[in-house]
């Protein structure tokens, strides 16, 4: 579960700032874009994770081993600076300074080594971290692995909620992912990591539960293709509809602000008579700013002396930035949807039959909201599903839009229902809840009711889940009324 972007928004009045902006095959190319960076020869120091044979040239095992836990300083690489590390299968970065780099490797017999010394060669599935600094160390080769639970593993979720019951010792698993918990830029990436995912599922594991730590496809690793991806402003990103039309001239993004996208297409531009690329911003139905003062003390005027700019609420639902006023932070996670072709088709109107799919979403929404899916999904994605559901309602109301807005308002309702993750906690008896299954139905049914924890809350209130509510003159809980428990818990 994500929490929602917010975008920032400036008068295009006050924008003076001078900001070089990527044209489309610049974006569109991010190797070529990260072969202009320098190389330099770095002292690094590998701590190394796993007791590693050191290899020749030639690809044979030497009698040399480097221990476990030993710090190894390297003079013989030269790292490469790249602006994404997804086209690098071994990369590294720092995690404080937001900087990445590609770790140099060489193929020997098809197998990848990393040279530590002349003639001396280690495998880079030993390294466990890259120092100085804070820098992370990541094997995206392996893709999956087998491993096999040392004692009773529980099955969790991302967040370690018991959602199915335990599996037993000595079960063999096919892992893919693993959640990796980078706290305050710690820079031992392996013993961070918290749990794999059992291939193919939403299911999960604790590591201490499992013989055998590997690394393999980070989920939560600072440039994971599954994360959130970004676009920043230039200095003239102005915001765009379906159809290509600037939204609202008086108003930019603000240059150098990160800000979330979700998708990638060609829009067709009747009055230039061409298709752009464009980024579609993560859906938010309200942003709220606190106005930036000038020199006068009015709000949204001027530029500040610290370099704020003036703000206002603006609706980014179903708005758009033009690839070549941006530069994208993971175009290589973002496949774009369409290609020039299809967009100036979609340009035209739409006709009765390409509301079908449409409608058939906007009908089932009502289903998709009594489900636990959607229940117990966190507040802010509900808000996203529901406010692509609205649009598409307004629009099927209106049935005087393109094909592309009505292809757009279904993958967007789409979208926002695969993010939809809600599910009840597992426990191992329904009628006798240990404190800690407590504690997550407690949560649960907070996240379901929306209260207003100043006045009412979810709680065990005699033996029972309830809505509670605190009496101030009392100094006492008060019954509101009482939850299923069957509602957020199971023991299936």
């Amino acid at each position: 579960m994500k929490a929602s972007k917010k975008l920032i928004l400036v008068s295009a009045a006050m924008i003076m700032l001078t900001v070089p902006v990527l044209t489309n095959n610049h974006l569109s190319n991010p190797v070529a874009a990260a072969s202009q960076d320098n190389t330099q020869t770095t002292k690094l120091t590998f701590y190394i994770n796993h007791n590693a044979y050191v290899y020749n040239h030639q690809g044979k095992r030497t009698k040399s081993k480097i221990k476990k836990g030993k710090l190894l300083k390297v003079t013989t690489l030269k790292p490469k600076a790249i602006t994404n590390p997804n086209q690098s299968k071994y990369f590294f970065n720092n995690v404080l300074a937001g900087k990445y780099f590609s770790l140099p490797t060489v193929s020997i017999k098809k197998t990848d080594f990393v040279n530590i010394s002349k003639n001396k060669y280690i495998k880079p599935g030993n390294i466990g971290r890259i120092s100085p600094g804070k820098y992370q160390y990541a094997d995206l080769s392996t893709k999956e692995i087998k491993v096999i639970t040392k004692k009773t593993a529980p099955v969790t979720n991302q967040i370690g909620m018991p959602i199915a019951a335990p599996i037993k010792k000595g079960t063999k698993l096919t892992v893919d992912q693993n959640y990796y918990n980078n706290v305050d830029g710690a820079d031992d990436y392996l013993s961070n990591l918290k749990y794999y995912r059992i291939k193919g599922t939403n299911k999960w594991v604790n590591l201490p539960d499992i013989k055998k730590l590997t690394r393999i496809m980070p989920n939560n690793f600072v440039i994971a293709p599954v994360m959130v991806n970004y676009v920043t402003a230039g200095k003239s990103a102005y915001l765009y509809n379906i159809n290509g039309e600037i939204v609202d001239k008086s108003y930019l993004l603000i240059p150098d602000v990160n800000v979330g996208v979700d998708r990638a297409l060609y829009i067709w531009n009747k009055q230039t008579k061409q298709a752009d690329l464009y980024y579609h911003l993560t859906a938010n139905k309200k942003l709220v700013w606190v106005p930036a003062l000038d020199g006068t003390g009015k709000t949204g005027t001027t530029i500040t002396s610290n370099g704020s700019y003036a703000h206002q609420t603006k609706d980014t639902a179903n708005t758009f930035v033009k690839a070549s006023d941006v530069t994208s932070q993971n175009p290589v996670a973002l496949k774009v949807d369409n290609t020039p072709s299809e967009a100036q088709a979609d340009a035209s109107q739409a006709t009765a039959s390409d509301y079908g799919e449409l409608q058939a979403l906007v009908d089932r929404a009502g289903q998709i909201k009594k489900s636990t899916l959607y229940r117990l999904t966190e507040k802010a994605q509900q808000e996203r599903y529901d406010l692509a559901v609205d649009n598409a309602q307004k629009l099927l109301t209106n049935k005087n839009t393109s094909i592309a807005a009505v292809k757009q308002a279904s993958w967007q309702i789409k979208y926002d229902q695969s993010k939809l993750d809600g599910q009840k906690v597992w426990v191992k008896n329904m009628n006798k809840l240990t404190k800690a299954e407590k504690s997550w139905v407690v949560s649960l049914a907070n996240c379901d009711i929306h209260g207003d924890l100043q006045k009412e809350y979810a709680g065990f209130y005699k033996g029972k889940i309830a809505v509670v509510t605190y009496n101030k003159k009392t100094f006492k809980s008060e019954l509101v009324r009482y939850l299923k428990l069957s509602d957020y818990a199971t023991d299936k």
